[in-house]
């Protein structure tokens, strides 16, 4: 099938290829910023994030293209909020539990966007992990300021910030 493209970014892996040894794994691709498949976005506070998984074993955390794909099935957010997505997850407002394990719901109000906020589900890499799997965006989209009121009353709140 037809996969979505990304400018700047070439085609997604197929499974199969993901896990053929002579065609490399997805995991241990380059991270340099536009490098291949993955995209090294940031470096994250292992203290902030220390709520959503314990043994946090490394700070960088990266995107896929496939993810990128994905995240801009909806209303092509991770385009639209590419520039701020790196200060959400470096200063986030809110952390929240998601249902999987070592995975957050990061929440960033954006200050220009009619009260809407980021939403960024963050799995986090533990020790125990595979070799070459790093913090990784899992999706993005914004959020309503309704729509965080909700997670505040309903969800488990892992952090907040001063700020927030």
């Amino acid at each position: 099938p037809e996969r979505a493209a990304v400018a700047g970014f070439r085609r997604v892996k197929t499974a199969a290829e993901l896990h053929s040894p002579d065609k490399g794994d997805i995991r241990s691709a380059s991270t340099k910023v536009g490098g291949g498949d993955v995209r090294l976005l940031c470096r994250i506070d292992r203290q902030i994030y220390s709520c959503v998984a314990g043994d946090i074993a490394t700070d960088e955390v990266v995107v896929t293209t496939e993810r990128i794909a994905h995240s801009n099935l909806h209303d092509n957010a991770f385009d639209k909020y590419a520039p701020q997505i790196p200060r959400a997850l470096i200063s986030p407002d809110y952390i929240f539990a998601d249902k999987h394990l070592n995975t957050g719901v990061v929440v960033k109000r954006l200050s220009n966007a009619d009260g809407r906020s980021l939403q960024i589900v963050l799995r986090i890499k533990i020790s125990s992990d595979p070799e070459g799997y790093k913090n990784s965006i899992i999706s993005c989209w914004d959020i309503s300021e309704s729509r965080l009121q909700t997670y505040l009353r309903n969800r488990k709140l892992l952090y907040k910030s001063d700020e927030a």
